[in-house]
């Protein structure tokens, strides 16, 4: 089984850290453009890409092993907005800043102002040790409104 960490940046400060992890989730199904088209519980991590819009389970917190993808105009909880390699050698003890470096340097390409001055806060999908031994080098980077409030639509360019 590989796993993923993912940190949300309002709770990165009290060091607490979401895992994910990759099981027999079925396949995601989507349109000729690549966009979810229905909502499909129990969808691996792996199986999520720029664009796509999910929610968890447990609301962002705790051992993550699926999310909820939902297509971007229904109600959601985050969105991915890029993706990312880590350089190959060993497993980086910084693996959470240079995700979260790699996603802020992404971060105003799509939203449409820098992070600082957004309303929307990152948040990530990391290899952890485990799954960085079976060359999962991936992160994606998510968004994420951190009222809890759920968002509807993708945040491309939403300039808040």
């Amino acid at each position: 089984m590989r796993g993923r960490t993912t940190t949300i940046a309002a709770i990165l400060a009290s060091g607490a850290m979401l895992t994910g992890c990759s099981g027999n989730a079925p396949a995601l199904e989507r349109d000729g453009s690549g966009q979810i088209v229905e909502v499909q519980s129990g969808i691996d991590v792996f199986e999520l890409q720029p664009g796509d819009c999910f929610s968890t389970d447990d609301g962002g917190s705790g051992e993550v092993t699926s999310v909820k993808a939902i297509p971007c105009a229904e109600p959601h909880r985050f969105e991915v907005y890029h993706e990312f390699e880590l350089p190959d050698g060993d497993f980086p003890a910084d693996v959470d800043q240079q995700a979260l470096t790699g996603c802020d340097a992404q971060f105003q390409a799509f939203v449409g102002v820098p992070n600082n001055q957004s309303k929307y806060e990152i948040s990530y999908f990391a290899p952890t040790s485990a799954s960085w031994a079976a060359d999962d080098r991936l992160v994606s980077c998510l968004l994420f409104d951190p009222t809890g409030a759920e968002m509807t639509g993708s945040l491309s360019q939403v300039g808040q």
